[in-house]
């Protein structure tokens, strides 16, 4: 049972509120129009994403909907220059989207990055504006929450990716607050069904097939199933 555990892929998907917001704001159109020559939108979104869960780009392969598909290390870097030449622009550009959309100023948690350089404090004032955005939707619904709490659930929300003796594909949710290094206070544990909620979208269930995971979490994840190894359901 525990090797089968072990075999059997996870994907994350705390990305996936990022991006229903990522659209709403209308950043995938205004970033294009900035760079038309390349298509660098893809590789901003995922720097950005990154930026808030805070973890590495070598994970790119373990996320739900492949966001990372064609990306190397070189269109982040290609991102980083474009933040950085773009930087007043798009500051300016988000404030008063921010400020349309709530008639004031949204407040932003603490950076997550020390010390930026370059298109990093671009991807860092993102990524605050966005938990500073999630965290408003969340109170709005009557949940407190601070930004790195809601960094950790996005960081740790993963489903586990199986399939049943019939062959078609199942998807566990796994997500959780376990195995932090240090007792957690409930204050600071968010629940990412709040935050699907909270940002439009339906929570993940327990468990779920393929499509229903695909219109819950709004991404494309036909590559995640193509390599699964083949798992028997009770073998779980």
């Amino acid at each position: 049972m525990d090797g089968a555990r072990r075999a059997a892929p996870l994907r994350a998907y705390g990305h996936a509120p990022l991006r229903r917001i990522w659209k709403e704001l209308g950043l995938d159109r205004k970033i294009r129009q900035l760079k038309q020559d390349v298509d660098i939108e893809p590789a901003v979104f995922f720097l950005v994403a990154l930026t808030i869960m805070g973890v590495s780009f070598e994970e790119r392969d373990f996320f739900l909907g492949d966001p990372a598909a064609g990306l190397t290390e070189r269109h982040l870097a290609a991102a980083r220059t474009f933040l950085e030449e773009n930087r007043d622009g798009l500051q300016c550009w988000l404030t008063k989207k921010l400020h349309d959309r709530f008639g004031r100023a949204v407040s932003v948690s603490p950076p997550i990055s020390s010390m930026p350089e370059g298109g990093l404090q671009m991807a860092d004032l993102l990524a605050q504006a966005f938990l500073g955005l999630i965290i408003e939707q969340l109170a709005a619904k009557g949940v407190s929450a601070c930004g790195e709490a809601v960094a950790r659930t996005l960081s740790r929300s993963k489903v586990l990716v199986m399939k049943t003796p019939e062959g078609s594909a199942q998807f566990l949710n796994v997500t959780g607050v376990s195995n932090l290094r240090r007792p957690v206070e409930p204050a600071e544990i968010v629940r990412m069904a709040d935050i699907m909620r909270a940002c439009g979208l339906s929570p993940v269930p327990a468990v779920t097939g393929g499509q229903n995971l695909a219109r819950t979490v709004g991404t494309r994840w036909a590559s995640d199933t193509a390599a699964v190894p083949a798992l028997v359901w009770n073998q779980l």
